[in-house]
């Protein structure tokens, strides 16, 4: 599976995640996808 950008914004690593920094990230990446970033704020909210 090729790596494409939007990919590993929509499905960033657990461990970069867990990281605020890769949490900012993420949602600078991923403007548009606003419910992806809201499912990822859930997730980390468990």
């Amino acid at each position: 599976m090729p790596r494409k950008p939007m990919a590993a914004a929509t499905k960033p690593p657990h461990k970069e995640v867990d990281t605020m920094g890769g949490v900012s990230r993420v949602l600078i990446t991923t403007k548009s996808s606003e419910a992806r970033i809201l499912r990822v704020v859930r997730a980390l909210a468990k």
